[in-house]
């Protein structure tokens, strides 16, 4: 293996490059969240529809974006129903790069000073809960539920991309759907909980640095007499375009 078979240099845990290059800053939210936001930004336009005083008729409702949480609510008795908000769980994530070598490269990001690199996939299955102020209407969009997490495409669940996360994919998958009647009947609040799994890679951008390998030549005079030998020149040789040379 050769070193041309990597164009490019790159520090992956401290960013170390040589030249140096500004380290990028670290995010200020997880890709986890950027996911979410997605989710709930997806799920904002969706029209549910709750049984209507006629046999058989429907009435079409909307939940606002600002109904739906990223994280618990604070105080579910002072909240507008009906509301979702997320109960998060323990997260895990799956390293991709091979245990000896380059960590994985996306090729195609490559913006002249930096490039994506993957280091993980993180996975979570988190709760979804579901509160509304009737049974009518947590029916209502618990069956919605299983519409919008309805496969899209050629597999199962449904995937966005990330536009504020370097436009990376993230996947949801509708894992079971539970009603729960507690003590929160009595104050007209009653809530279900959609169990969902959530996978989206862990990339960070990384500043890089083409190879540019060089030969420097030193050479001594060989008629000059070996007591007196000296450096009478010295040159570099630099090899402009060394990784179209080593492909030829």
């Amino acid at each position: 293996m050769s070193h041309y078979d990597y164009p490019y240099i790159l520090g992956r845990t401290w960013n170390l490059l040589f030249p140096r290059k500004p380290v990028p800053p670290p995010p200020a939210i997880q890709p986890r969240d950027h996911a979410i936001r997605a989710l709930l930004d997806y799920l904002s336009l969706v029209e549910w529809r709750h049984e209507g005083r006629e046999p058989g008729s429907t009435v079409g409702f909307t939940i606002p974006r600002s109904r739906m949480h990223e994280e618990k609510v604070d105080d579910n008795t002072t909240a507008e129903f009906p509301y979702l908000c997320v109960d998060p769980k323990r997260g895990t994530w799956q390293d991709e790069a091979p245990p000896l070598g380059p960590p994985i490269v996306w090729e195609n990001t490559y913006d002249g000073e930096s490039v994506l690199v993957e280091f993980g996939l993180y996975k979570e299955t988190f709760n979804l809960e579901v509160w509304a102020s009737s049974p009518v209407m947590r029916r209502a969009v618990l069956a919605g539920m299983d519409v919008a997490f309805a496969p899209t495409g050629d597999f199962a669940g449904m995937s966005f991309t990330l536009p504020n996360y370097f436009g990376v994919w993230c996947w949801f998958g509708l894992e079971s759907t539970t009603r729960f009647d507690d003590a929160n009947l009595a104050s007209r609040r009653r809530y279900g909980v959609c169990e969902v799994e959530l996978w989206v890679p862990m990339v960070q951008r990384v500043p890089i640095g083409y190879f540019q390998p060089r030969v420097r030549l030193k050479v001594n005079n060989p008629d000059a007499d070996a007591n007196t030998a000296r450096a009478d020149w010295d040159t570099s040789i630099e090899i402009e375009n060394a990784n179209a040379e080593a492909e030829e």
